[in-house]
Parts: C-alpha cells; structure tokens; sequence
C-alpha cells in the first residue's frame, strides 16, 4: 500500500520563520490525484515544488528576517505524518528591510462554489513601503493573486509525475477543490494560534 493512495487528503505546512523567533505557517489541503497512490517523500518534494513556485510570486516583498523553514506534510485520510522536505529553492524574504506591525498580514480568499466553505490564505510579513494611505499597494495584490490562482487547477509534478488537487476539508470531511480566487488590499490581523495548529 502506498503512503499516499489516491484520493487521500493531506495537509501540508509551509513553515517560515520571522526574525528566527516567530513562527509563520500557512496551511494547505491537497487531494492526491495519482491512480495508485504514491510514496509519501514524493508526494511531499511535489507539494514543496508547488509551495515554492508560488511564494516566488511574493518572496520579492516580503523583508529579509523571513526564513524559509521547511514543508510538512500529514495524510489526514490515514492519520499519519509525512516526511518534512526543504524549500527547494526560498531561503529568506527578498524585499529588504521595513516591516509591518506582527500580525499585520494580506489575504487571499479561495472561494469552493459553497457558501461558507472556503479556504483563507494570510500573507506576510510585507514592506512596510508597500502600505499607502493604509492600503496595500496594486503590485502586491497582483503578486497575491498569482500566488493564489496556482490553486486553482490540478497541479501536475513535472519531476516525480505526482498528481494533486488544491482544495478544503470540509467538517464533513468532504473535499472541495477551489474554483476561485479573491484579493484585498485591505490589510488584515493574522492571528496567532497555539503551536501545532495551522494557519
């Protein structure tokens, strides 16, 4: 049996750190789309190659005390943990200095087509610089939501073959795929939660 059959759940972690203290995580639920499963090593470095395409998007505003930590995985159909893997590539935010407030975040709604259901991405530490008049500036919002709109589609490892679905668990524990995307430039307050719970 594989780590990973298909059509199981797995909740991935991009872990980052501020100013090496603070923890920053986001958390995402992918559906693996693979036929007859895969190894749960190849499905995380997949993950990870998705999650740092994506932050390529923002790492450029983000300020440098941003570390990339690592990507955790966990196959919530099994109840079993996956390999962390590295960040194949990010190593720090790119943006330089001049941070915001902590907490002080950007947000990217992903809407399932189902009220109620849907998945919140909050984004940071971010330039101080890229604030006007309290408002997030338009080259921020665009990188946002380039960095969400890779969630809308079936993500296809180019390395491993590894097959996957962006979505939401539902309380159910149904599974909603994402089928669109919105952005703010109304910041946000990312709140903090106990450790070991996702962002």
């Amino acid at each position: 049996m594989a780590d990973v059959d298909d059509g199981d759940i797995v909740r991935v972690t991009a872990k980052l750190k501020f100013a090496d203290v603070n923890e920053v995580q986001n958390v995402f639920h992918f559906k693996c789309a693979n036929g007859l499963g895969t190894t749960g090593l190849d499905f995380m470095e997949a993950s990870a190659r998705l999650l740092d395409g994506m932050y390529d998007h923002i790492a450029p505003y983000m300020v440098g005390a941003v570390t990339f930590d690592t990507v955790a995985g966990f196959n919530v159909t099994k109840d079993t943990p996956l390999p962390d893997v590295p960040w194949p590539t990010q190593t720090a935010g790119t943006g330089g200095t001049g941070t915001t407030p902590t907490g002080v975040a950007a947000l990217a709604l992903l809407r399932t087509g189902l009220n109620r259901v849907l998945g919140k991405k909050y984004l940071g530490p971010f330039l101080a610089s890229l604030l006007t008049g309290g408002r997030w500036n338009s080259t921020l919002t665009g990188a946002i939501a380039l960095f969400a709109v890779s969630l809308l589609d079936r993500y296809i490892d180019l390395t491993n073959g590894v097959e996957m679905d962006p979505g939401v668990k539902t309380k159910s524990g149904a599974f909603r795929v994402f089928t669109d995307v919105v952005t703010t430039d109304n910041p946000v307050y990312q709140r903090r939660r106990r450790e070991g719970r996702g962002a």
